[in-house]
């Protein structure tokens, strides 16, 4: 229950921030952290609970915990250069690591979703459904890679326009449906 009220107080938390219109870059590997941590609490805390009662041994503690480390560190580094916009236009984003191509003279061609970097032979990704994914992965070992996520953080603070957050919209549908389950369902009583 505790960490159904706190997921709970992040989406409101999140809700308010993008309803507000700041403009957010974070990297994904962040948001990774806490999930994890939020959704391997209740099965680690069952298992420690199993071992204090005598249902289940040590080895199984040891082996579901050398699993779900594995696991996260797979995922932490596949995020490493993948970050998330909030409230700022695909197109915004593209024009900002273009101005940033042009002045270091590095020949690129822009398709649907990708930035194509001639020289390199590899591509920037920009994904936009209700976020923007910037996708540096395939550059990652490019002198230029951070500078790119750096001018992108920079640029989208001097974005004056500010835009109606439809994903805003849908995390307050998905709080409104969550405080609805809690308060209807989920209450304890004495």
């Amino acid at each position: 229950m505790i960490i159904f009220d706190l997921m709970l107080v992040g989406l409101v938390i999140t809700t308010i921030t993008l309803l507000s219109g700041a403009k957010i870059m974070y990297n994904q590997r962040y948001l990774q952290v806490i999930t994890f941590i939020v959704i391997m609490y209740t099965p680690l805390s069952n298992l420690v609970e199993g071992y204090k009662l005598g249902e289940i041994g040590i080895s199984s503690i040891i082996a579901f915990c050398i699993v779900m480390l594995l696991i996260f560190i797979w995922g932490y580094r596949k995020n490493k250069y993948r970050c998330s916009i909030h409230n700022v236009k695909e197109k915004d984003v593209i024009n900002i690591i273009e101005s940033y191509l042009e002045r270091k003279n590095l020949k690129y061609e822009v398709k649907n979703d990708e930035i194509y970097l001639l020289d390199i032979d590899n591509n920037i990704y920009v994904h936009s459904l209700m976020e923007i994914t910037l996708d540096c992965r395939e550059i990652k070992n490019t002198d230029y890679c951070n500078e790119i996520i750096d001018e992108v953080k920079m640029g989208i603070k001097e974005i004056k326009q500010r835009y109606f957050s439809i994903e805003g919209m849908f995390y307050l549908v998905l709080t409104l449906f969550l405080f609805w389950i809690r308060f209807n369902f989920l209450m304890i009583k004495y």
